[in-house]
């Protein structure tokens, strides 16, 4: 039989039990531990939604760009009273500049076989320009408009930033198919179509090729985004 004093230590034992430093400092580390993968993983979704985001948006203005410069190629038209084929004023491998009637309001139709009969629209020039950043690694394309009537970029037309992220570098953002009129390689038979990405007469120019290549993580997965689509201007030459 226990006794009193005995059956005192007893309870006075349970009351006192508890945990221990080792078993404390155990249970720290494990919470830490704990906490720590929950953080990393809910910074890891953070940047996923984030990168997951960043790439619709981009993916979308890339899409909105090459459509546009399609519609606005599809549009273009030389000057009233301008020989066929002058809409396109300059054509470079990552650059080009078209007369456009694409979304100007009170536009006439555009003539372009030099017949002068009065029609007062002009459209005006434009363009859209690739141009590598200082970083060497990625470029944007920037679209200019022209808003003060004179021939070339200057201080007052518009320039916007179309799209970022482009890595066309050793890829021509804009290629154009020709008939060849006499300046086209000798081996192509004259009236016959060719490609090239430096057109020496921009009269023979019957559709242009738009690549657009984005990379929204350089050097990195997942690999860039390659566009491909080409536009006919309707008011070209077309044979």
């Amino acid at each position: 039989m226990t006794s009193l004093t005995e059956d005192g230590m007893l309870g006075r034992r349970a009351r006192e039990r508890g945990l221990t430093l080792v078993e404390v400092l155990v249970s720290m580390i494990v919470l830490g531990i704990v906490t720590t993968g929950l953080i990393g993983v809910w910074f890891a979704l953070q940047n996923s939604y984030a990168f997951s985001t960043r790439s619709q948006e981009q993916q979308e203005m890339a899409r909105d760009a090459v459509s546009r410069m399609v519609r606005e190629i599809r549009d273009s038209g030389g000057q009233v009273g301008s020989a066929a084929g002058s809409s396109i004023l300059s054509a470079a491998p990552q650059s080009i500049s078209f007369r456009t009637a694409f979304n100007d309001e009170g536009v006439g139709e555009v003539r372009t076989d030099g017949a002068g009969d009065g029609y007062p629209y002009v459209p005006p020039q434009g363009g859209y320009y690739y141009t590598v950043d200082s970083s060497g690694t990625t470029g944007t394309l920037y679209r200019w408009r022209d808003t003060d009537g004179d021939v070339g970029r200057t201080a007052d037309d518009r320039v916007d930033a179309v799209v970022t992220n482009v890595v066309n570098r050793s890829e021509a953002l804009f290629r154009y198919t020709c008939i060849n009129t006499g300046s086209g390689p000798p081996s192509v038979p004259i009236g016959a179509p060719y490609q090239t990405t430096t057109p020496t007469d921009r009269t023979s120019i019957t559709s242009v090729q738009i690549r657009l290549m984005i990379d929204l993580n350089p050097g990195k997965s997942p690999k860039y985004m390659d566009l491909i689509t080409t536009a006919q201007p309707r008011n070209q030459r077309q044979t």
